[in-house]
């Protein structure tokens, strides 16, 4: 069956007042080389932005989601991984978390006021 942009997108109905879905599941394990690796659930306390995806065992930014949901207006860089297809590389994890934490905080201001 061919794939299509909605198989590799991810499709949320993010909810401002329910916030991010942060469940706490038996995740399961991808290979990276010879390590077995798997998202960790002390990323929430850490990333509370973290919106977990399980269907796709994947990760986006709830806050950049809604933002792009409510057409308002972002400064900086926001990667498509955490708003559309959904981030599950888990070895590079923390690195990519950081980046996107770098251009967060302006949008997770914006959504106080709403």
């Amino acid at each position: 069956m061919a794939s299509t942009s909605q198989d590799s997108e991810i499709e949320l109905n993010c909810s401002l007042a329910a916030g991010p879905h942060q469940s706490i599941l038996n995740f399961p394990k991808q290979t990276f080389g010879k390590q077995q690796r798997s998202f960790s659930v002390s990323w929430y306390s850490r990333y509370p932005w973290i919106h977990y995806v399980q269907e796709k065992d994947a990760v986006v930014c709830f806050d950049c989601t809604i933002a792009i949901q409510r057409k308002m207006p972002i400064s900086g860089y926001v990667d498509k991984v955490f708003t559309e297809t959904g981030f599950s590389n888990w070895q590079k994890a923390l690195q990519k978390f950081e980046i996107n934490v770098s251009n967060h905080n302006l949008i997770s201001l914006q959504l106080i006021w709403l």
